[in-house]
């Protein structure tokens, strides 16, 4: 005796079953049947969903191996170039247009070998392995080292910086290097995409949670890229239009880890208005480090 089993109106497979007594088979015995089968067609559909997630996941982590190694070869000739052009521009004595276009290409490969370290930061993410060593670390003096470095940034172009703490320790079990991209992303965006008013940055403790905001009165993003502003390679229309240079990189990896370790992160923004990037992180328990 046969019957199909199903699950969701998808065949999964044919359960079979042989009589090996003396008696046929009987109605109450196909009614059996169907209820064991209906119970193998949801453990089969679930089994394979597992099995293509493992799939996909394999296969996500060899195409950011892939990635790791086709850009970190594009590094050795961009620095080679950079250093030749660094020579030209050196050079006594040379024709205006040279020193013009000498100038343009060493921009163009700023640019580049930003984008390289970007990349290269974006696949390790992906890989799943640690940029750096998981450890406790104190948000507040992490926060304080990436905001007194974009200070100088922030004072060259005019805007007004703060920052507020609530609290002089919030711990975080968090990569390291993680932690580091995370933080030098939102802060250093807000100073980037901002020309003119300020830039504020507040950490707090909000229930299990240590919160940092980092808020700005910059260009904002277009309330219809905001779904897409995560993804990979991904820019704000505005921010493609404003000349300043950036990959879209950055913040998928940012997302990415923060999610890796059990955090969130949100985002409100208005168009020449400004946004505010909120990282949740669960607090590392006062229990568990005793």
């Amino acid at each position: 005796m046969c019957t199909p089993a199903m699950f969701k109106g998808k065949i999964m497979g044919v359960i079979q079953v042989l009589n090996g007594k003396d008696r046929s088979f009987q109605e109450s015995d196909l009614n059996v049947l169907k209820n064991i089968s209906h119970m193998v067609g949801y453990a089969l559909y679930h089994a394979k969903i597992y099995d293509d997630l493992a799939t996909m996941k394999k296969l996500e982590m060899e195409k950011a191996r892939f990635m790791q190694i086709m850009v970190h070869e594009l590094k050795s000739p961009v620095a080679a170039s950079k250093m030749m052009t660094d020579i030209l521009k050196n050079y006594k004595n040379k024709p205006e247009k040279m020193v013009s276009l000498t100038g343009r290409i060493a921009d163009r490969l700023d640019q580049m070998s930003q984008l390289i370290k970007d990349i290269l930061e974006l696949a390790s993410v992906k890989s799943g392995v640690p940029l750096g060593d998981v450890s406790e670390l104190n948000m507040v003096a992490e926060t304080q080292e990436h905001y007194e470095v974009c200070c100088d940034q922030a004072k060259q172009k005019g805007l007004e910086m703060s920052m507020e703490v609530a609290e002089k320790e919030l711990f975080v079990r968090f990569d390291s290097q993680g932690l580091s991209l995370v933080l030098s992303n939102i802060i250093g965006n807000a100073v980037k995409y901002t020309r003119e008013g300020s830039v504020k940055i507040k950490l707090s403790r909000q229930d299990e949670w240590a919160v940092i905001e980092v808020s700005d009165t910059g260009i904002g993003i277009p309330e219809a890229d905001i779904p897409k502003l995560f993804g990979e390679f991904y820019r704000a229309s505005n921010a493609r239009k404003s000349n300043i240079p950036g990959s879209g990189v950055g913040l998928a990896g940012v997302k990415n880890i923060i999610e890796r370790f059990g955090g969130r992160l949100e985002l409100q923004s208005r168009e020449n208005e400004g946004s505010i990037f909120s990282v949740y992180l669960p607090l590392y328990s006062d229990t568990w480090r005793s």
